[in-house]
């Protein structure tokens, strides 16, 4: 997990810097550089902390962007999809320590020096001044973007204009799209050193259910109704002798399961046949 807390300086991301980003890696096959932030609409610093999320979220690098970039720009060019925004903020949550502290704090009010303490906990060694910048720069993401606004997975508590505390908020699994959650399992399942886990494995911090801020029921309930979508392909969970298990059989590629939600949105189609109709038409994606 990458600790790099001054990469994203003071400052977060609206949805249209990230668009404008997105755009320009596409354009030009490359990342910005602090010299064209012109282009972009914004400043030289916010350039630098744009490329940062950017990277962070695993849409761009130097070579361009990445699979899962092009499939957000392809599918939600302005980035305004609510499936878009679960899926940043469980990828920050995995690749981003200051954006995975989201995942690791109880569920509770937090004032903002409550904060700084858990990310130096977090972080470990770290001038005050770094770990001031990064909470700033994920306070200032959260202000910004749907995940703090829309999702509901925080409360931003606010005096006038400016945030004051930050209260951690349990997710009703309703709220969360099922493709979209499909995804980050099988996701994290990749990087998982078996072919199974206990639930309660996947309620920790690092895994779904805490990246989704979701109670141990609302993640059972969740992992089974993916299991009956896409008709036991992406996993399958079982309660022998009292042992919750899922069990995950890896027959589709995780961006094909990001791929069906986008292409389900609207449409009157169970998850599991837009899923077959992509797998049918010889659909592939590279790896992320």
């Amino acid at each position: 997990m990458n600790q790099a807390l001054t990469a994203t300086k003071h400052f977060g991301f609206t949805k249209d810097w990230l668009a404008k980003g997105l755009a320009f890696v596409e354009k030009y096959g490359r990342e910005p550089r602090n010299d064209e932030a012109g282009e972009l609409g914004i400043g030289t610093i916010q350039v630098e902390a744009t490329r940062a999320w950017m990277r962070f979220a695993g849409l761009a690098g130097g070579d361009g962007l990445t699979a899962v970039g092009r499939a957000l720009l392809l599918h939600d060019p302005t980035v305004s999809d609510t499936g878009t925004w679960w899926t940043l903020h469980a990828r920050l949550s995995r690749s981003y320590i200051a954006w995975h502290l989201l995942a690791v704090l109880p569920m509770r009010t937090f004032a903002l020096d409550d904060l700084d303490h858990e990310l130096r906990a977090l972080a470990g060694q770290c001038s005050d001044h770094t770990i001031l910048n990064a909470r700033r720069s994920v306070i200032s993401a959260l202000f910004q973007t749907p995940v703090g606004t829309d999702l509901g997975l925080v409360r931003l508590v606010e005096e006038g204009r400016r945030v004051v505390a930050l209260e951690k908020l349990q997710v009703r699994r309703e709220a969360v799209p099922l493709p979209v959650f499909a995804y980050v399992v099988a996701n994290w399942a990749k990087d998982w050193a078996g072919s199974s886990a206990p639930l309660e494995r996947l309620a920790e911090p690092d895994a779904p259910g805490g990246i989704f801020h979701l109670s141990l029921g609302a993640l059972e309930r969740l992992l089974m109704e993916v299991e009956g979508a896409f008709g036991g392909t992406v996993l399958t969970y079982s309660r022998t002798a009292g042992l919750d298990e899922v069990y995950f059989h890896f027959q589709h590629s995780p961006l094909a399961l990001l791929e069906c939600y986008y292409r389900s949105r609207g449409a009157e189609k169970p998850c599991g046949e837009v899923l077959s109709e992509i797998l049918t038409e010889g659909w592939e994606m590279e790896a992320e």
